[in-house]
């Protein structure tokens, strides 16, 4: 009661709570999952108490226990440790490893984009990279960390995006629609600014089709995060077809979506 009441108090202690250790975190995010296996048939009591511990986490609500981060709140309490929470947490491994499989080199947006490590990477895979994301302190470490120049950089909201009609050959978002709670404005916008034939590709979390291991742990941190869990084969299926989804870890809560216009 007392972290959902004020919402800054909230976010700054949740954020410490998860920040601190680092050893702790390790720890928490490690991708064991992935390849788990139950050999002792004495553990599997123990597996399903985890499962059924799981369901209770994890409600039906898209909505998390405390608020979600917008912009201000990125620029208050995270733009300076982002970076380092999100390398030892291990997201930046799977970036790497599943951002740009099969996408056709081109005009790359990416909606959320945060201190531009993944346009970045992008750039380096030769693609004419843009970026956009609502927290001005994100976007001021894009310049100073990465180089990039205020033309390649937008302050603003995935429901509005600042482009026109088929900009862009590739529109990704990795762990920012979740924070985004008009996601069906932002659907629309994604596809608006999507060049016909074009990749739109989301990396986020969402409700895992086979519950693993340590789904219950990593709904919980979801919770505590704020995400809003999104149904993206129901909000962008309007107008693009899917064409691919992907279990890329952490329990099976982290997700790779193709759609393709």
């Amino acid at each position: 009661p007392v972290l959902c009441g004020d919402r800054n108090r909230g976010y700054y202690l949740v954020f410490r709570i998860f920040s601190i250790s680092k050893k702790g975190l390790e720890l928490f995010f490690q991708e064991v999952d992935s390849n788990a296996e139950v050999v002792n048939c004495r553990r599997t009591h123990r597996l399903r108490s985890i499962r059924t511990l799981g369901s209770i986490v994890m409600s039906k609500s898209k909505r998390s226990i405390l608020p979600y981060w917008d912009g201000k709140t990125y620029t208050r309490y995270a733009s300076g440790l982002y970076d380092w929470a999100t390398s030892i947490s291990g997201w930046r491994r799977n970036l790497k490893r599943v951002a740009f499989d099969d996408l056709p080199i081109g005009r790359f947006l990416d909606v959320g984009c945060g201190t531009g490590y993944l346009m970045s990477l992008a750039r380096n895979f030769g693609f004419d990279v843009y970026g956009l994301d609502p927290s001005s302190g994100m976007l001021e470490q894009a310049r100073k960390k990465y180089g990039f120049e205020d033309s390649r950089l937008r302050e603003g909201s995935a429901t509005r995006l600042p482009f026109e009609d088929s900009s862009f050959d590739v529109v990704l978002a990795s762990g920012s629609l979740v924070h985004v709670p008009e996601i069906e404005a932002a659907s629309k916008e994604m596809i608006r600014v999507l060049h016909p034939g074009g990749v739109i590709r989301i990396l986020d979390h969402a409700v895992p089709q086979e519950k693993r291991l340590f789904y219950p742990l990593v709904s919980l941190f979801s919770q505590l995060s704020g995400d809003i869990l999104h149904d993206y084969e129901h909000s962008f299926g309007h107008f693009c077809k899917l064409t691919d989804r992907k279990t890329v870890g952490r329990g099976g809560y982290l997700q790779r979506f193709d759609f393709r216009k």
